[in-house]
Parts: C-alpha cells; structure tokens; sequence
C-alpha cells in the first residue's frame, strides 16, 4: 500500500492529503481556497506519512502478522474476517485454518503481503515448535468460532511468556486494537485520496 503525503494550505485545523506515488501537479489548486499550490505559501508544507502496513511480512522474525481473510486492506470492510499469523525466529510464518497449520517461508508468496506486522509489544516467540507439534492444531479440530488462528496464535504467546497469561479478549484489547485502529485511521484517509486527488480533512 502507498504512502500518503499531507500539508496544510490555507487552514490551520484542515489537513489536505494525497498519494505518494500521484505528486502534485503545476496545475493543482487547494480544494479549500482554490488558490494554485505551486505559487502560494503552505501553513505546514507537504511531509510523508508512512504506510502501517508491511510490503511482504515473510523473513521478518518474532512478531504477529494481521491480514484480512479474503481481499486487501484496501477493500477490507469492517466485521470482515481477518486471519492471524505469528513468525518464528527465522522469520517463517505459522499460521492456522480449516486445512489445518500452514508455514509460509518463501518471500515470494502474496500472501502475507500488505500486512500489519506487530514486533516488540510481547516476549520473544520462542515455543512455536512446541506449539506446533500439538496435537490441538489440526484440520479435524478447526472451529470457526472457537479454535481458529487467533486461538493459535494465543497459544503460542502464551507458550512463550510465562510472566502473564493472556486471554483472547486482553490481547485483542492491548496487544492488536491499538495498531488495527491505526490501520483503521490510515485506510479511511487512503480512500479519500485515491477517489480524490486531493483530500481535506
């Protein structure tokens, strides 16, 4: 996913953004005062804000990976399912579904691709192989509801860091919501600018 580009023109309480990869043109003009760009002053001039999302999460070690189930997050809509993986120490992905347990380690694949990545928030990831030699994880056990991927991946941080035992609901609540929201914030702002060249807000 791109990288946004925002300034602020005209008004001091109205950001304006746009694309990274689409730059402003000679002929652009503020859509607050319609005054062109190139030839006024800027309140605060154009700075980069970075994508939450990762290129290619595959090779990256110890850290959750977040993606929606079906599509991208330029399409995810919110109640859609997201899947959850969690990288062992060589950066491979390990990862749970109706087919059972999944290690993705070829940096090709496109599947973890515009990902979010969650690093340094718990201990290292240092039991996953014992996790997946359970015998809990397998194709016959899958639930949707309840023994699915983040079932997984909460087991093996709790495998993991023996200092505190999370729950589904703590985890999601201090671990994923903050970086998800954030996700959430970027992903609304993107839209706008990919339908308008330049987006006030």
């Amino acid at each position: 996913m791109n990288d946004l580009m925002c300034f602020r023109h005209c008004s001091v309480d109205k950001s304006i953004f746009y694309l990274a990869t689409r730059p402003i043109s000679s002929s652009s003009v503020c859509p607050l005062c319609k005054r062109a760009l190139r030839e006024s002053h800027f309140i605060v001039p154009p700075f980069r804000i970075a994508s939450p999302l990762t290129k290619n999460a595959v090779g990256i070690p110890h850290s959750l990976t977040i993606k929606p189930s079906s599509k991208s997050f330029v399409d995810y809509c919110h109640g859609d399912d997201l899947h959850v993986g969690v990288s062992d120490s060589r950066g491979r992905i390990h990862h749970y579904d109706e087919f059972g347990l999944h290690c993705d380690s070829n940096p090709e694949t496109t599947f973890w691709t515009d990902c979010l990545l969650i690093q340094n928030k718990i201990s290292q990831l240092t039991n996953i192989e014992e996790c997946i030699q359970s015998d809990e994880w397998t194709q016959a056990r899958y639930e949707p509801d309840t023994l699915n991927c983040y079932d997984f991946v909460v087991s093996v941080v709790n495998e993991s860091e023996k200092s505190r035992v999370w729950t589904k609901e703590n985890f999601c609540r201090e671990i994923l919501l903050p970086h998800t929201s954030r996700v959430g914030k970027f992903l609304l702002i993107f839209r706008r600018a990919l339908n308008d060249i330049l987006a006030v807000v």
